[in-house]
């Protein structure tokens, strides 16, 4: 989970695209399995 959110940190980073939807995705995801 950890590389995938880093992954899509960094594809925010460069530049406004349309990954709204893995940000949402990974917000679920973190709600749906806690690792801190």
């Amino acid at each position: 989970l950890d590389d995938i959110e880093v992954g899509s940190n960094k594809l925010m980073s460069k530049g406004p695209q349309p990954h709204q939807f893995s940000a949402e995705a990974i917000s679920v995801t973190a709600n749906d399995n806690p690792k801190t």
